[in-house]
Formats: C-alpha cells, structure tokens, sequence
C-alpha cells in the first residue's frame, strides 16, 4: 500500500484497490453467509447483490485500465471483520428470524462501507474530470442503493412479522 497520497488520482487509486479487495472478500464471505439464511426472499437478494459484485469488480477492472494502472494487493479487512462478527453473533441467536435479522444487519454494515467508498471515489472521479470513471461509478452507486432499498424492506418485513417480541 502506497505510504502518502498527494493526489486525486492517487486517493482514487487507493479507493479503487480497497473497493476491489473488499468486493472479492464480499463474494466469498457471502458463501459463508448463505449458510445460515432461512428465508428465500433474503436468498434471492444475496444472490443478486452476489452478482452485482462480480460485476463491480468488472468495472473496477475497467476503471484501473483507464486509468493505466494495475491493482496493487489490497490489506482491508473491514469486510471479514463484518463477516466473522456476524458468524459469531448467529450462534447466540436460536431462532431463525433473529438469525436472518443479524444476517441482514450484517450485510447493511458492508453496503454502508461500500457506499462511502464508492461515493469518495466518485468524488474523486469528478474532481478529476474523468467522466467515463464516473458514470461507471454512478452505475455501481446505483446497484448498492437498490440493494440497500431491498435490505431495509426485508427487515422491515421480518420486524413486522414479530421477529422481535418485547418482554416486560
């Protein structure tokens, strides 16, 4: 990893790697989590967001060849930290809808890490007018807000149908 950063293109770079990273950790840490999901509507969304990560890394591989750069290995480890917390809070859970409520608080903890960073490197983009990176950006942008739209109705959903009971 590169020890200072005193530009915008080497901020983006930066960002673009961590994304990388972070989007291939994704894809085997939902592996993992696809074990212990009980609905099918949740499934189908995991599935999709899945995809959606292969496709990112895609464009991000698109982004480094416009930008004439090669991804240098990445050492983030927010997503498997993410991940390995919520395995481990999914043994303490009994029931099934707790289990998948952790599951979908789990995967709104990396749709947060990932917004930030896309929208930073958005940022980046523009400020150095490197339009073709920002509309794949915006693409990828948009993927994230539909799959956090679809994370916050199934947990709506599942609140609702009493997965959550008070005591008292």
């Amino acid at each position: 990893m590169k020890t200072s950063i005193n530009t915008w293109e080497e901020a983006l770079i930066m960002e673009m790697e961590n994304l990388y990273c972070s989007e291939k950790k994704v894809s085997a840490g939902l592996n993992k989590l696809s074990e212990a999901i009980h609905s099918e509507k949740l499934h189908s969304i995991l599935s999709r967001y899945a995809e959606t990560a292969e496709n990112k890394r895609l464009k991000i591989d698109r982004i480094f060849s416009y930008l004439n750069h090669e991804p240098n290995a990445c050492h983030t480890s927010v997503i498997d930290e993410i991940i390995n917390e919520t395995l481990s809070r999914i043994k303490f859970a009994e029931d099934s809808k707790f289990q998948d409520l952790i599951l979908i608080t789990c995967l709104q903890r990396i749709n947060a890490y990932a917004n930030c960073a896309y929208g930073a490197s958005l940022r980046y983009a523009i400020e150095l007018e490197l339009d073709t990176v920002a509309d794949l950006l915006e693409v990828m942008i948009s993927w994230q807000l539909t799959f956090e739209r679809e994370l916050m109705q199934i947990a709506d959903s599942e609140f609702k149908n009493g997965a959550m009971s008070t005591t008292g």
